[in-house]
């Protein structure tokens, strides 16, 4: 897991982030490096970064040399908007066979098939568990009968999920021809044994097309990728947030996330990415979880002396009832909006706001060391709680400014500098030979 966070004023802009990468062992035991770098310079030339989180690599390929390959190619080049970096570096992940082979593509997609189908049989199997529990047993055609009830509402959903935009019509509607023998295979390999009906197995196949072309990210497996910085005619910073999960027939499938941008009325912008909650917390006085707590909590109470003797009480009609209950409700959820609603105006003016003016006019140097200390609070969340500690290690720093460019205020390297004067003598020369 990963703590990333940008911070900008109409000055500059801070990034930081940590060093954690976890690996699952075959055994399913997670391991834990902390010396992964996740923050890079985009451009050499250009004031615009790059920052990953989530998943290390795309589809087997590492982002620290899918970014480097890249920055290469890239060369002294520049847009008039950071958009258009983004773009670029988007585009230049599509079409791009000598990074994706085919036959990656093709165990990229075997890989997604399998998650999902793997995805209903659980549930179809805890759904028997609890079946078990109750009855003792369970007959086999009742098993059947309940992994054919999930495959088709799994099927269903994904079904009406929207068509994701960066997929092209032409590609989506081949894929179940494409790749039927892998799809195929996979259903026979997840399903084999459970005799499934000819009509569910259609219903996979379908969705076996449909999770490239669908907007559908699973909660695992995808990347998370932030450019940050100024585009050539913009004078304040911004950034842009991508959710990346694959390439597919030439073609990358991801969405736009966050983003946010500096302007003449907007001073200043905190934006957190992966694992957030102490900088929401540090942000607005209370952590996420607690506020929502804290309304189920009002909930509860309100079932417990309001709504649940009115249901017990014998004296009176049904028809009563139901109407008082209905009336009761609509209050509760007009007390329960306002409730949210004076929460957020109470964390906005006496926390966020001030926070934001305080960033607003914050030098270059304390934006850097803010956007470290943010990150370091996390971290030290992560060290003093029972979990494992997903974030950690060292906090690379990098601020971009429009006439300084990227400048590393923190950054560790795998090697002795000193006894490696050539890979800086190097570090511009390799483009200019690119380029050649």
């Amino acid at each position: 897991m990963t703590t990333e966070i940008a911070i900008m004023n109409k000055s500059a802009i801070a990034l930081a982030a940590d060093s954690a990468v976890t690996f699952s062992k075959p055994d399913g035991q997670p391991k834990i490096y902390n010396t992964v770098n996740k923050l890079f310079a985009l451009s050499k030339y250009q004031p615009v970064g790059i920052m990953v989180f989530d998943s290390a690599e795309l589809i087997g390929l590492p982002w620290e040399t899918i970014i480097k390959i890249y920055r290469s190619k890239l060369g002294s080049k520049k847009f008039d908007s950071l958009e258009t970096y983004a773009k670029d570096f988007l585009g230049f992940l599509s079409d791009n066979s000598q990074l994706f082979p085919k036959e990656v593509q093709a165990d990229y997609f075997r890989e997604l098939i399998q998650s999902f189908f793997l995805q209903i049989t659980k549930a179809a199997l805890d759904e028997c568990e609890r079946i078990v529990k109750v009855q003792k047993s369970i007959p086999d055609d009742k098993v059947v009968a309940v992994l054919e009830t999930h495959i088709q509402s799994w099927c269903e959903e994904l079904s009406n999920c929207k068509d994701i935009e960066c997929v092209p019509q032409e590609i989506s509607s081949g894929l179940e021809k494409q790749y039927s023998a892998i799809i195929e295979k996979q259903i026979e390999s997840v399903f084999g044994n459970a005799r499934i009906s000819e009509q569910s197995k259609n219903l996979l196949r379908t969705a076996a097309a449909n999770l490239f072309s669908k907007d559908y990210f699973p909660e695992t497996g995808n990347s998370g990728i932030v450019v940050a910085g100024f585009g050539e005619a913009e004078p304040f910073p911004s950034l842009y947030s991508y959710v990346v999960q694959g390439v597919l027939g030439n073609k990358l499938k991801f969405k736009p996330s966050k983003k946010a941008s500096i302007s003449y009325s907007m001073g200043a912008s905190i934006t957190p990415f992966a694992q957030d909650e102490m900088v929401h917390t540090f942000m607005q006085g209370v952590d996420p979880s607690y506020e929502h707590h804290a309304v189920n909590l009002v909930n509860e109470i309100v079932k417990k002396y309001y709504f649940d003797p009115i249901e017990k009480a014998v004296n009176m009609k049904e028809e009563d009832k139901k109407e008082l209950l209905k009336n009761l409700r609509d209050i509760q959820a007009t007390a329960i909006k306002e409730l949210r609603d004076k929460l957020g105006s109470h964390k906005r003016t006496d926390y966020v706001d001030p926070v934001l003016d305080a960033v607003a006019a914050l030098p270059k140097d304390e934006l850097a060391a803010m956007a470290e200390s943010l990150v370091s609070l996390t971290i030290l969340k992560r060290r003093v709680s029972m979990t494992a500690e997903t974030v950690g290690g060292a906090i690379d720093v990098a601020l971009i400014s429009k006439g300084d460019g990227l400048i590393w205020i923190k950054r560790k390297h795998y090697f002795d500098k000193n006894l490696n004067a050539q890979f800086l003598a190097n570090y511009y020369r390799k483009d200019e030979e690119y380029r050649s």
